[in-house]
């Protein structure tokens, strides 16, 4: 009866070791939370505004609508730090934004407040 690894055997279970410990931290998905406010300039809220936030890189679409303060909350479960967020309300043009986790960064909650206005915008 033969007891060990051949070297062929060694080699395969250590190239499988070393793949899997140099995948990129930043593919790793995380439980995350995208959350903010939509007000107009007047510093109203804008109750029942959709809030389309759209992950990077699978393209995946979540929708929400504002409640009665503006508030609205984005739950990812399975994060990629990433994300296009649009905003929209009947009357008032849209706003979009990229959301992106700072690399390394701990915090889990993406903040964007949008300010929906009717006045030119100037960038």
């Amino acid at each position: 009866m033969k007891i060990g690894f051949s070297a062929t055997r060694l080699l395969g279970y250590s190239a499988i070791v070393w793949c899997i410990a140099t995948v990129p931290a930043g593919a790793q998905t995380r439980h995350e939370i995208i959350r903010g406010r939509v007000t107009t300039d007047s510093g109203r809220p804008v109750s029942g505004a959709t809030v389309r936030a759209q992950r990077a890189p699978d393209r995946a679409v979540r929708s929400v609508s504002t409640d009665s303060a503006g508030a609205y909350s984005i739950n990812w479960p399975d994060g990629t730090g990433d994300y296009l967020v649009s905003v929209s309300a009947a009357g008032l043009p849209p706003v979009s934004r990229r959301l992106t986790r700072a690399a390394g960064a701990a915090d889990s909650v993406l903040v964007f407040d949008a300010l929906l206005t009717n006045r030119p915008r100037v960038w």
